[in-house]
């Protein structure tokens, strides 16, 4: 498992040209997942470490490609792949979706400003968003930043976009996932994510123009210890419900200091500001405003300082099904209730499946069968669902009760 070691504990051979540079040192103070660490202590590794691993993933690639694309470009393009997280990772998207509804101006300034460069309405997530925005303005790599959108949009056009989406983007076997899924598996002490990349890296074949990863009859075992450990990665450890509790908590706390101007767009747009932008940057932003009742700050304070936690409900199966079909319709109102508690009441909403997609089984030396079509392979046959609701006081827990009771018929049950 020579691959794992490497991955996990860092001896990767890396140009130190590329990781000395400022914006990708940063990621050294950006927590990979979140508040995750609130429930698996030692889950404090970050997007720097991961990064690495991404890299030496997809060097170990380069000779399944059967191509004349300029392959390091590529590499960069997996070393880079994450700069534009901001503080705590994709936690800092959910307080970008709940500014939305906590303050429209704000959320519509943030975005204006990162997609000026974009033609049409950019379809990125918001990291992806930054990451090109930096690629292009504080790093000087516009080429590496056009190969950015082109991954991230789908927007396929040459032969190493497809070779560089396929290996970083995929969706589904990516070295992306490859690595985060070892690594958070041996941080958190969760087995599901211990899967064996050296045999999975040995047998594949890459087609670039399908693009697909190709396998033989004798890897099914291995493809369905990776597609079943990340539902399973997901289902228990990302999406656990105190992690998700935590993760809407400071949420809003990152809503919220945007909305009062302690977070502004300087501070992803402007260099200085952005090298500062971290987690610690956030959390000392949290303990200077402790006292600040009238944003719900002290609250957000002692929940993740001083780690007082909230009640939690949750709904699973049917419930949860339906809970994520009334977000559709009501998402408005619910969201906008987390603003009106000041951050008391939080919810997450999570829909977790497995997906086969780019991946191919060879049936003979001429023809390969989409793995979708392969009814003998195990994957999850429906998706799960999962809501997680928390409350900080027994007072919040009945008036959120009796509004759920009330308006949609769903009966929560609160405890600690």
């Amino acid at each position: 498992m020579k691959s794992i070691r490497d991955v996990i504990h860092g001896t990767i051979q890396v140009d130190e040209k590329l990781i000395e540079r400022e914006c990708f040192q940063r990621l050294r103070y950006i927590t990979q997942n979140g508040m995750a660490f609130m429930v698996y202590p030692s889950m404090r590794h970050t997007r720097f470490e991961h990064s690495l691993g991404t890299f030496h993933l997809t060097q170990k690639l380069r000779d399944k490609i059967k191509s004349d694309v300029d392959f390091n470009k590529i590499s960069k393009l997996a070393l880079y792949h994450d700069i534009g997280h901001l503080p705590f990772s994709h936690t800092f998207e959910y307080g970008i979706n709940l500014l939305k509804f906590i303050n429209s101006e704000k959320y519509k300034e943030f975005f204006d400003k990162l997609s000026k460069n974009f033609e049409g309405k950019p379809q990125l997530k918001f990291h992806e968003m930054v990451g090109v925005y930096v690629l292009q303005n504080f790093m000087g790599e516009n080429d590496l930043a056009q190969l950015m959108i082109n991954v991230y949009t789908g927007r396929i056009v040459t032969d190493e976009d497809k070779i560089a989406k396929l290996l970083i983007n995929s969706k589904t076997i990516d070295t992306d996932r490859l690595d985060y899924l070892q690594r958070d598996s041996y941080y958190s002490g969760a087995k599901f994510g211990i899967i064996n990349v050296d045999r999975l890296i040995e047998v594949m074949e890459l087609d670039v123009q399908k693009p697909a990863y190709v396998f033989p009859k004798k890897a099914v075992d291995d493809i369905e210890h990776f597609i079943l450990g990340r539902f399973h990665m997901y289902s228990s450890v990302y999406n656990h419900c105190v992690v998700e509790i935590y993760n809407q908590i400071m949420g809003y706390a990152i809503a919220k200091l945007i909305d009062i101007g302690e977070i502004t767009v300087d501070h992803i747009t402007e260099h200085e500001k952005f090298i500062e932008f971290t987690d610690d940057f956030v959390l000392n932003k949290i303990k200077e405003l402790k006292y600040r009742d009238d944003i719900g700050m002290r609250r957000i304070y002692e929940a993740i300082i001083k780690r007082k936690k909230y009640l939690k409900a949750q709904l699973f199966d049917q419930d949860a099904l339906m809970f994520n079909s009334i977000i559709e319709d009501y998402g408005n109102e619910i969201y906008s209730k987390v603003g009106e508690y000041k951050g008391k009441f939080v919810f997450g909403a999570n829909k977790i499946e497995t997906s086969l997609d780019d991946i191919y089984i060879k049936e003979n030396d001429r023809v390969s069968v989409s793995a979708n079509e392969n009814l003998y392979i195990v994957k999850a046959q429906a998706p799960r669902y999962k809501v997680c609701i928390g409350v900080a006081d027994k007072d919040t827990a009945n008036d959120i009760s009796k509004y759920f009771q009330e308006k949609f018929n769903i009966q929560l049950t609160f405890r600690v």
